[in-house]
Parts: structure tokens; C-alpha cells; sequence
């Protein structure tokens, strides 16, 4: 009895692997590879052929796997949906959140360039601040030019 407990301990799990094998499988439309039951029919063009490469025209046992079709976005989105009032509100947050965010920007480079342009200042600088400065300034530029144009697509929006 210990034998035969042990042999089957040991052929079982290659039982269960060819038996994972020549499971029917395929990618359906969410690119998942699904694997089917065994007796299950392929969806699909290739759903004539059988598991084994013969033709399948006969009554199929067990129930046939299609893969479901994914709902639509927008039929999903019907569940969520923001009521108008709510999201003028958020546009509103959104644009008084950018117009902040673009006033700080402005006075974080008025700074920069007036330490640039004061000789007395600009003098106090090493070669690495004054490289810094001179990149932080460009980066609030950017900055500026990134909110104007976020500010207009919100303002069209509205």
C-alpha cells in the first residue's frame, strides 16, 4: 500500500500536466490566454477542429466556452456618471489649481531673473550656482508656457 501511495504521489502530478497540455487554448479579445476544459470546443474560425486535429461536426460534451464580448466604454461609463453641476464645479477648482500654480511659477522667475540680471548678485555666484540658476530659470519658463497652454485647453473646455 506505501508503494503504491508513493507511485501515485509521483505519476499524478505528470497526469496533471498532460492533462493541462492538450487542454484547448486561446487568446480572447483582452489578450488572456484561456484554457479550456478538455471536451471544450475552440471559439472561433478554428472551432470545427477538435484537440486532437480531427473534426469536431459531431455533438460536442459539455458546454461549449465563447468568450464573452468586453461591454463598451461607454456603456460601462453609464455607471459613472458626475452630474453637470458637479463638474462645472471641478473645471472651476481645476482652473483657480492652475492659475495658482501659474502665479507662483511667475513669481519664482521674476526672482531668478533678478538675481541674474544684478551684477552684485551675479557676482556672489560660482560658476555651478550660476549654471543652476540659469537652469532653474529655463525650468520655470518651460513651466509657465506648460500652464498657459493647460490654462487655455480648461478655459476652452468650460
Amino acid at each position: 500500500m506505501a508503494l503504491s501511495c508513493a507511485t501515485l504521489w509521483c505519476i499524478s502530478p505528470a497526469v496533471l500536466y498532460a492533462q493541462a497540455i492538450d487542454a484547448p487554448r486561446y487568446i480572447n479579445a483582452q489578450g488572456v490566454e484561456v484554457i479550456q476544459g478538455r471536451r471544450a470546443a475552440k471559439p472561433g474560425p478554428s472551432a470545427g477542429i477538435d484537440s486532437e486535429g480531427g473534426d469536431a461536426s459531431g455533438p460536442v460534451s459539455g458546454a461549449q466556452a465563447i468568450p464573452k464580448r468586453p461591454e463598451p466604454a461607454r456603456v460601462m461609463a453609464a455607471g459613472y456618471q458626475i452630474a453637470a453641476g458637479e463638474q462645472q464645479q471641478r473645471d472651476r477648482d481645476r482652473l483657480s489649481i492652475l492659475e495658482e500654480e501659474m502665479h507662483a511659477e511667475n513669481v519664482a522667475l521674476e526672482s531668478k531673473i533678478r538675481v541674474l540680471q544684478d551684477p552684485a548678485m551675479r557676482a556672489k555666484l560660482d560658476a555651478e550656482q550660476l549654471k543652476r540658476l540659469q537652469e532653474t530659470t529655463l525650468a520655470h519658463e518651460k513651466n509657465i508656457r506648460a500652464l498657459h497652454s493647460e490654462i487655455g485647453r480648461a478655459k476652452k473646455n468650460r
